[in-house]
């Protein structure tokens, strides 16, 4: 066999592995928006890179057997991926992980582990795959880079069409029974070139027999009956679980494709209205609950029942509609709830609008209502229309577990938020949020403070008359009036009249505070007044950094509605909530935390085997050899997971722009690393500036001009996003493969610079989650740039010498 019929084969595995890898860390995604309370996209990637770091590690003590692999070899390691891949989609279900109950039970970190270690597996034999393709032809690095790319940005796109036919198990079973095909065609080769006793013969007859029954566990697996051994279910304390367990109730149609499962559910026991008054007697109407992934509900009322819709007048969301009047025109903002629809019908508005993100929901919104429904990211539509309303009522409720959504990137709450709902308001207009309360409170703090910046940038002269907070027993309304009230009695006796509490409104005693719905203190009157105070004798900035809770006013670069934890606070907090552990369930941050720390151990692990044999060969990589492949993987994961953010915002959708955002990253990234497969070592240090100064320009005008790619269609802005994506990972994908063919000589320095570089990848991708929600996407990118500005310097401390005669270059300390 020539060495090229020898490359083709590999090549081949190679592409089909790639896919199906992309294609299942796509799909863990969307198994965990199912499963969990989030995509937990930081999560995922790094339990692929986790599992591609420990491949180097191994390949590195095995490393001069590699040499000697045939065809059977390469194809047992294929058939071990597909036959991981299998365990994992069988096996998660298998592991009761919660991460929500992190701060309960000290278990849940071991069933993380146990998750992260059991999901790393396909991604181990799929890194192992492509490490020992660079360790066995070197020479072809390039090519392979490639290669392996373009298998991934094929994978990363395959669930976008696929998933209305089939659910996220399914798929992965798909995935995982695709790669199959290419040690079936080696194998039948070499079935018909040599007897199977012949060199290799052990690994040929394992492959072949691991492969046949490789492919009928799967194919069973696509059978109805195994449905109970694939299927995942959502979490226990998802809404979709509670309510299943109501008598008569059921999934009467179900939907999915990449932004999510919707489930329609049908119960006589549903019921739903925030912010009801205490005074209100009469029965609530039925209504039909649409689930995404089975929470964030949407709910359709019964209009024709007895209760109709006029229930809605008695709840705190209407206080606004009341002191309107009848208003012309009414935009509903509508994330979760419903209760926004019912309110603004009440009202007898002439015009109503509504919008809302997946395009399911809203065909099921105007079927039902028979309103005008748009299916769009509300901050784009804001940005492209003309239109002003009488009322703009946002109805974000967040997760019906409190603090699940810590790790929820939301766009509809921030300053620039409300200043487009400012600027979409008539004369006289009124902006209505209705939010669920909190102790120690901190949620309405944070969107009073978002709201007056908002009238301060509008030109209001005096922001603080423009707000009012109203509360009932467990929610609160806040209405942000385009020109101050001139008389709040209106506002008071609404209040009276509804058995509502006022939190804040300019000159409101503080006796108005605590009537109703009655606490030990009235704790969200005086903290309010504390902020209004530190406002005005301009020490805010002191008031925020002293609160217990962060809840300092978020912009679009910080979006992050449900994250208030201060780490260094927590033992302040703890005390203050009664020194219960569970009131740290508040934060689903705290996943982020623990996998950082199990993240950082089991990295350190899997690098000091390659470290301490190198060691002891001659031909080792440098200590400066080593921080540049620390720098390349930290800083192309962190700017990776920056465009993940950012798309997130253009798109509405996080798996739709992780989706995106990886196709493009692979794309390009794998074209750089083709041009500069043999390219002169020199290239290094220009690559890497190059990629630093191209990431911040791109980064940072995405982020300058973000109110332009807002008001693009939807095809504009996955163009756009694309474009940004694609120009500095052309330049970011250049270095890893020049530094594999001239930084990492000998096998054992190639799986040692494969590992640090996993490893870095790995624990940047978590602390990407971290660094984007406790500082913003701005640190993010001086992180990504700064990871790279280290790469620059460890090779500013290696003289490269190229020898004309071998290609090779000599590294100089």
């Amino acid at each position: 066999m020539t060495p090229a019929d020898r490359q083709i084969p590999i090549l081949t595995a190679l592409f089909l592995v790639s896919a199906s890898t992309l294609a299942f860390e796509v799909l863990l995604a969307r198994v965990f928006c199912l499963s969990q309370w989030n995509h937990l996209s930081f999560l995922v990637i790094s339990i692929a890179l986790f599992g591609f770091a420990a491949s180097g590690t191994f390949f590195s003590v095995v490393s001069p057997a590699v040499e000697r692999w045939r065809g059977g070899h390469w194809s047992l390691l294929v058939v071990l991926f597909s036959a991981s891949l299998l365990a994992a989609v069988t096996g998660l279900r298998q592991i009761p992980l919660d991460y929500h109950r992190l701060s309960l039970e000290p278990v849940q970190a071991a069933y993380l582990f146990a998750a992260y270690l059991l999901l790393a597996l396909p991604f181990f034999f799929s890194g192992g795959l492509l490490a020992a393709a660079y360790m066995t032809q070197p020479r072809h690095s390039g090519m392979i880079y490639f290669t392996s790319m373009a298998g991934s940005a094929v994978g990363v796109l395959l669930p976008w069409p696929l998933l209305p036919f089939f659910g996220e198990p399914s798929l992965i079973v798909i995935a995982a029974i695709g790669p199959l095909a290419a040690p079936a065609i080696t194998l039948t080769a070499e079935w018909r070139r040599r007897a199977t006793g012949g060199h290799g013969g052990g690994a040929f007859r394992a492959a072949a027999a691991a492969g046949t029954l490789t492919l009928v566990a799967g194919l069973w697996l696509l059978t109805p009956g195994s449905e109970r051994v694939r299927e995942l279910n959502p979490s226990e304390f998802k809404l979709l679980s509670q309510i299943q367990s109501f008598p008569d109730t059921r999934v009467v149609a179900t939907s999915r494709d990449i932004r999510g499962r919707v489930d329609r559910v049908e119960s006589p026991h549903l019921r739903f209205a925030p912010g009801l008054s205490l005074k209100h007697t009469e029965p609530l109407p039925q209504a039909t609950v649409v689930l995404t992934d089975g929470d964030r509900p949407v709910l359709l009322y019964d209009r024709n029942s007895a209760a109709g819709v006029s229930f809605a007048r008695d709840t705190l969301s209407y206080a606004g509609y009341d002191l309107v009047g009848r208003p012309g025109s009414v935009l509903i903002v509508l994330s979760g709830g419903g209760l926004a629809v019912p309110c603004a019908l009440a009202s007898g508005a002439a015009r109503i609008r509504v919008l809302h993100l997946n395009p399911h929901i809203a065909d099921q919104l105007r079927a039902h209502y028979g309103l005008p429904v748009t299916a769009e990211t509300p901050r784009s539509y804001l940005a492209r229309s003309a239109e002003h309303f009488d009322i703009v009522h946002v109805e974000n409720w967040g997760a019906t577990m409190p603090g699940a959504d810590a790790l929820e990137q939301d766009h509809l709450l921030t300053i620039e938020a409300f200043s487009e709902y400012l600027r979409h308001l008539s004369p006289g207009g009124l902006l209505i949020v209705s939010r669920r309360l909190r102790l120690p409170p901190a949620d309405s703090l944070r969107l009073w403070a978002a709201a007056r910046e908002a009238l301060a940038r509008t030109g209001a002269p005096h922001p603080e008359r423009c707000i009012v907070i109203l509360r009932g027993w467990d929610t609160y309304t806040l209405l942000v009036f385009r020109e101050a009230p001139a008389d709040l009695l209106p506002l008071l006796e609404i209040a009276r009249r509804g058995n509502f509490d006022v939190v804040y409104a300019r000159g409101a005693d503080e006796s108005l505070s605590n009537r109703y719905n009655v606490f030990d203190a009235p704790y969200h009157f005086r903290e309010h007044l504390r902020l209004e105070s530190a406002l005005s004798n301009g020490v805010a900035d002191d008031y925020l950094r002293d609160y217990v809770l962060d809840v300092a006013p978020q912009s679009d670069r910080q979006p992050f509605p449900g994250h208030f934890l201060k780490w260094p606070r927590l033992p302040d907090l703890y005390r203050m909530l009664g020194s219960r552990l569970h009131a740290f369930g508040l934060s689903g941050e705290v996943v982020v935390a623990v996998t950082l720390a199990e993240a950082a151990l089991v990295s350190a692990l899997l690098l000091l085997p390659p470290l301490r044999m190198i060691s002891r060969k001659k031909e080792k990589i440098s200590f400066h050899g080593m921080l540049f492949f620390l720098g390349i993987g930290g800083g192309f994961m962190l700017a990776e997971l920056l465009f993940v953010y950012l798309g997130t915002f253009f798109l509405g959708e996080p798996v739709i722009s992780l989706t995106l955002t990886l196709a493009g990253t692979l794309v390009s990234s794998g074209l750089g690393g083709l041009w500069a497969g043999r390219r002169n070592p020199a290239l290094l240090r220009g690559s890497l500036a190059a990629a630093a100064l191209v990431l911040s320009l791109t980064a940072g005008n995405l982020m300058v001009f973000s109110s332009q790619v807002l008001s693009l269609p939807v095809p504009g802005r996955g163009i756009v996003l694309l474009l940004a994506v694609a120009l500095p990972g052309f330049l970011m994908g250049m270095p890893f493969p020049l530094g594999m063919r001239h930084l990492a000589q000998s096998l054992p320095a190639k799986s040692c610079a494969w590992a640090a570089n996993g490893c870095a990848s790995v624990l940047a991708s978590i602390l990407s989650a971290q660094i984007a929600i406790g500082a913003g996407f701005a640190w993010l990118l001086a992180a990504a740039v700064a990871a790279y500005g280290v790469a620059l310097l460890a090779l500013q401390n290696t003289r490269l010498t190229i020898d004309t005669k071998n290609n090779t270059v000599m590294q100089q300390r």
